[in-house]
């Protein structure tokens, strides 16, 4: 069985060091891929470990898939 773990904006905003708002402002530009639970948003964890190690792109062009 394949599980992925989902982090809440807040634990995103801890492990990268950013703003909700920034946050916020990726996801609706396309930047930062979210999942959507009803009206809650959740990143996945694996998306996010990645970008924290090789550096968060948002002001780039390169998206994360």
């Amino acid at each position: 069985m394949n599980t992925t773990v989902l982090l809440t904006i807040t634990e995103v905003s801890k492990i990268l060091h950013r703003s909700r708002s920034s946050l916020f402002r990726d996801v609706n530009s396309g930047v930062l891929p979210v999942v959507r639970l009803g009206t809650s948003l959740r990143f996945n964890a694996e998306v996010i470990q990645g970008i924290a190690q090789h550096g968060y792109a948002a002001d780039s062009s390169q998206e994360w898939r």
